[in-house]
């Protein structure tokens, strides 16, 4: 047995409280502060990546800050070992009391869960996943409060820099969810909840899960089984969806049944809200409107759970539906697809059953439907894709089912385009035009087959020099492979700029004194091509005229018959001006 070191850095150790795998423990007190402290020194030498799960563990911890989650203080380096410094939980671990005096009934395990999962709610909200929820690492104070520890195998639920290596199965056996084992990669906050429902039935029944046969009688048959064996689901499709959502439901159904009034989990106002109501005088009792609620819910609620996870077991079966599909799938072909179900009549008729509302898990790549209870029985499965109909049989019998379809892939399609674009006054081909894919604020040349999904919207600019850009819009239809476009361009607007005298304003007759091409209405190329009519509007004015042959003719008020008036050949792009005077 190694020495007991007399201090280890600033602190005076006391006595060791035992050793792991990698890590010597030790109760120690800081001389200055007075406080006491645990010390965890990673003793395993030469071991990168576990000296690397060592130092995130600690810095991963001194980030948490909540009453149920052990303290992690700092983190320091003693010669050639780590040390973690972490807060001292004055009382054992769940695992030893329950080797000591066995399980703690119905009440002392939920009291113990409920803590937990306001930990896990806490810890999931980080993005963290602990992956080692079990009896050892939950600690209980004196006091009876609990304290989650030893996260030496989170993982990050962002796809961040985890806690272990990608892909490293590490966990408890006894306590790891099925997913954990076989993809670590893809495990979320439900494994956390699949190992609190087994410390869940340890904790209750002093016995470990069993992996055959069947669980005890007391949790077969109560509504607090019913959470036990939910949680413990081999698919976790079938589990809690969230620590969040199983803390509510045992708020609202499990504490006013087991507790008789004893508050683990505060339903009722603050005891200072109670003294000023009963102070008012308005309510004697304020708790009889949220009990009166309460067993409304319990009944509603409860009565169809237990129903379905108890009785209901013994006739109805739950189903769930998968479909996978690849990364480069489009959106819109996901969004078509329609999932019916239908049901065998003893006759062989089939009768429709339900509609499928599919859910897009983003995340791990596959519609999914939520869960089912259906009657034993034969079945068939339609989906309706834009490209194929499929149909799929089964039979449902006492197990649960989780029907997964073949793989969706509808990759990118490449469209050959064949496009012409010319002058839309001349009707000359336009052999510099230039066609180009607008991909948010890049513009790619065009060069070949256009790589675009069928159904989506796809921006092309056609420009050529002297000319106005086009923005074409298209969207091929799922069979499309060819598109076919003439492209009309319109040639860039002349500026024709007129000028009057200083002074000119006030004389009658210069309102109505402009005709272009011989007539005061002129096609003006300003923004698209419109109908417009010559007036003056001040001193000078500007006209958008269309490249082309224009004569301007101003007709001078005051003098009889004498006219300003000049013709060009106007070119795209330029600017003339015209005197009138």
């Amino acid at each position: 047995m190694p020495k007991l070191p007399q201090s280890i850095g600033a602190f005076t150790v006391l006595e060791s409280l035992g050793r792991g795998g990698t890590s010597q423990v030790y109760k120690a007190v800081h001389p200055e502060l007075k406080k006491t402290v645990v010390l965890k020194k990673l003793t395993l030498k030469g071991a990168g990546p576990v000296k690397e799960r060592f130092q995130r563990e600690a810095d991963l911890m001194m980030g948490f800050n909540h009453e149920h989650i052990v303290k992690v203080y700092d983190i320091f380096k003693e010669g050639s070992s780590w040390i973690i410094v972490q807060e001292f939980v004055d009382g054992p671990n769940l695992e030893d009391i329950i080797n000591r005096r066995g399980g703690l009934g119905k009440k002392g395990a939920l009291s113990v869960v409920v803590q937990c999962l306001k930990a896990l709610v806490y810890i999931h909200k980080q993005g963290v996943v602990h992956r080692d929820i079990k009896p050892s690492n939950i600690f209980l104070t004196t006091k009876g409060k609990v304290k989650l520890g030893d996260f030496g195998i989170a993982s990050r639920l962002d796809g961040g820099k985890g806690l272990t290596r990608e892909g490293a199965a590490l966990g408890t056996p006894d306590f790891m969810a099925p997913e954990q084992a076989l993809d670590p990669a893809s495990v979320d906050g439900r494994a956390d909840l699949y190992a609190l429902a087994l410390t869940w039935y340890e904790a209750w029944t002093g016995e470990p899960w069993p992996r055959r046969g069947r669980v005890a009688g007391e949790v077969r048959f109560s509504l607090a089984g019913g959470f036990v064996r939910k949680g413990a689901r081999k698919n976790r499709l079938f589990r809690f969806r969230s620590a969040r959502s199983l803390l509510i439901q045992i708020r609202l159904l499990l504490f006013p049944l087991l507790m008789g009034g004893r508050q683990f989990i505060s339903l009722s106002p603050k005891s200072s809200d109670k003294k000023e109501l009963n102070q008012s005088g308005k309510s004697g009792r304020p708790y009889l409107l949220p009990l009166f609620l309460i067993t409304a819910l319990f009944l509603a609620v409860g009565g169809r759970y237990l129903y379905f996870n108890t009785l209901g077991n013994r006739r109805y079966s739950r189903l769930a539906v998968e479909i996978p599909y690849t990364i480069n799938t489009a959106d819109w072909y996901r969004k078509e697809a329609r999932l019916i179900l239908y049901r065998h009549g003893e006759g062989g008729e089939m009768h429709r059953e339900r509609r499928f509302i599919l859910i897009n898990r983003r995340d791990r790549e596959r519609l999914s439907t939520r869960p089912v209870f259906l009657a034993k029985g034969s079945y068939r499965l339609r989906l309706t894709l834009p490209d194929r109909e499929e149909w799929h049989r089964f039979y449902l019998d006492d197990e649960d089912l989780l029907f997964t379809m073949d793989r969706l892939d509808f990759p990118l399609t490449p469209l050959r385009i064949d496009a012409v674009v010319f002058d839309s006054l001349s009707g000359e081909s336009l052999d510099s035009a230039r066609i180009e894919l607008i991909a948010g604020e890049e513009r790619v040349p065009l060069n070949g087959p256009l790589p675009v999904i069928p159904g989506e919207t796809t921006l092309l600019s056609v420009s050529a020099p002297g000319y106005e850009e086009l923005v074409q819009e298209i969207r091929p239809a799922p069979s499309q492979r060819e598109l076919k476009l003439r492209l009309g361009l319109l040639p860039e607007a002349a500026r024709l700029v007129l000028k009057r005298p200083a002074g000119s304003g006030d004389v009658p007759g210069w309102q109505k004194s402009i005709a272009i091409d011989g007539s005061p209405d002129y096609l003006s190329w300003e923004g698209e091509p419109h109908w417009a009519r010559a007036e003056w509007e001040g001193l000078e004015m500007v006209l958008f005229l269309a490249p082309g042959k224009h004569r301007v003719e101003v007709a001078l008020p005051g003098e009889e018959g004498r006219t300003v008036s000049k013709e060009w050949n106007m070119r795209a792009g330029k600017s003339y001006t015209l005197y009138a005077e």
